[in-house]
């Protein structure tokens, strides 16, 4: 421990200037979860699109900002769908391809305003999804952030259980 005292209280020495391997006492940050974002899935059993801001729920029950995103059906063209069926059940056994946009973060509090990655997880195959880390560099102090990130899905076989999880889930 002393000679690393004497190491970084040499007069030579930038502190600035260490590079984190190198810094004994550096700790990786753990990611912190901010809050929860919930979007009704009822729109996608009927094909359509649903742009929407949501709160941020925080895990105390504080609003701490708003995500603005969508979920959008489409055809194999990546079109969306002209005619909606009357009933979801109509879907059972058909292909659905989506894809989920996230469009940008607003309201968090400048605090929360570093490294920020939004995640998610699809039901149907239970993988988790996450954006890039949008990191201070990018964002500054601002506490509004372009996202514009979108992520392709595609269920080669829709069932009752899926429409179900459309109808009433999040």
């Amino acid at each position: 421990m002393k000679d690393l005292f004497d190491k970084f209280s040499n007069d030579d020495f930038d502190l600035f200037s260490l590079k984190k391997e190198d810094d004994p006492l550096y700790d990786e940050p753990k990611p912190t979860l901010l809050g929860y974002a919930i979007y009704k899935l009822e729109p996608v059993a009927y094909l359509i699109s649903n742009r929407t801001t949501l709160p941020i729920i925080s895990p105390t029950g504080n609003k701490v900002g708003e995500l603005d995103m969508d979920i959008i059906p489409h055809d194999d063209n990546g079109c969306e769908f002209d005619e909606v069926p009357e009933q979801p059940n109509e879907l059972i056994g058909q292909p659905l391809r989506y894809k989920v946009c996230l469009y940008k973060l607003s309201g968090l509090n400048e605090d929360f305003c570093s490294n920020i990655q939004i995640e998610y997880k699809i039901s149907a195959d239970n993988s988790v999804n996450r954006s890039k880390v949008y990191n201070e560099s990018e964002l500054g102090k601002q506490v509004e952030v372009e996202i514009n990130e979108t992520f392709e899905h595609y269920m080669d076989y829709l069932s009752e259980e899926d429409i179900e999880y459309f109808e009433k889930g999040a």
